[in-house]
């Protein structure tokens, strides 16, 4: 049988929960900044999920940028100014103006994908993942394959073509 621990704490305006389940430590964070919540999931394998607003349907498993409005938008290799904005990875689809996880860091896991394990992972176009290095616009390494169906996302410095 599994045991479980909760701890809540609050700081000022700043929420800090702990959950202990089994082998597992997850630390939420939830600042509450201008009647809008940022939270911040972080796990003990070492990856975090942050949650952000769609500011545009966004698909499952897509690159994401923070606009100047500080919405989640679908990144674009071909796009200059989302070379420096790049946050993470969609964890799921969700409709514009809906609540999303982001993987910012971490293993993130489809049984559609069919990487080559141990080689980076490249945001291509429309938000997209791919192996190839783009060719045009910016190179920016989102991560590299650690199983055929997996990644580990960890984004890296751009290069502008």
């Amino acid at each position: 049988m599994s045991e479980e621990q909760n701890i809540f704490i609050q700081v000022e305006e700043t929420d800090i929960e702990i959950n202990v389940v089994e082998e597992t430590v997850e630390v939420n964070v939830a600042e509450v900044l201008d009647e809008s919540t940022t939270i911040n999931n972080f796990y003990s394998d070492g990856g975090e999920i942050v949650g952000r607003v769609a500011g545009q349907d966004i698909g499952g498993h897509r690159v994401v940028v923070v606009g100047t409005d500080g919405l989640a938008y679908i990144a674009d290799k071909d796009t200059p100014a989302h070379a420096a904005a790049v946050l993470g990875l969609s964890l799921g689809a969700v409709s514009s103006g809906a609540e999303m996880s982001i993987r910012t860091n971490g293993e993130s896991e489809m049984s559609g994908w069919t990487w080559t394990p141990q080689a980076p992972v490249f945001l291509g176009p429309n938000g997209t993942l791919i192996q190839a290095p783009p060719t045009t616009g910016f190179i920016l390494a989102v991560g590299f394959a650690t199983a055929p169906t997996k990644i580990w996302v960890r984004i890296g410095v751009p290069i502008i073509l």
